[in-house]
């Protein structure tokens, strides 16, 4: 690894030198072997650096997708999102593109009582987020699919795609 610029997202890269044999996935030897290699271990975990050396967290790398190429942080557009007053939560995810990359698609649930204009979402977002970042496909959930321990199961979303009660904002 590299040092990334000051704001560049980068993977948290952690030193563990001598003390990496202590490092490893429990009867899983290949994945430790892909997450600890010459006494570095590689997190998973994407982050940025401020000025004063402050580290944000940003998502998983499992989470990032590639929209008109550039990278885009599901969780980063997430937090945007969650800034507006009708949004109670949501979920950011790739869906395949026409282009061959990704395009971005988010599943939102409505503050109780309130529904959520998707064209004033969009233009909430184009001040907070880059052009790219900005999701294409917005569907509107009474709930997200979650695990017993409250995590959004995205894959499950991921799987049904664009549906029929998805709004295309290129259309």
């Amino acid at each position: 690894g590299r040092d990334v610029p000051v704001g560049e997202p980068g993977e948290l890269i952690c030193y563990v030198g001598k003390h990496s044999s202590n490092v490893e996935y429990y009867k899983n030897p290949s994945a430790t072997s892909d997450k600890v290699r010459n006494g570095w271990l590689f997190t998973g975990d994407l982050v940025y650096k401020d000025k004063k050396g402050y580290i944000y967290f940003l998502g998983r790398n499992t989470e990032s997708m590639r929209c008109k190429g550039e990278n885009v942080s599901a969780y980063e557009v997430e937090q945007a999102i969650l800034k507006h007053p009708d949004v109670l939560e949501c979920a950011v995810y790739a869906v395949p593109s026409e282009l061959a990359e990704d395009d971005i698609m988010v599943a939102l649930v409505p503050m109780e009582g309130k529904s959520i204009d998707l064209r004033s979402l969009r233009e909430f977002l184009s001040d907070k987020l880059a052009k790219f970042a900005i999701p294409r496909y917005y569907r509107v959930l009474d709930a997200l699919p979650k695990t017993e321990t409250h995590r959004v199961i995205k894959r499950v979303l991921q799987s049904q795609g664009v549906t029929e009660d998805t709004y295309d904002a290129v259309r």
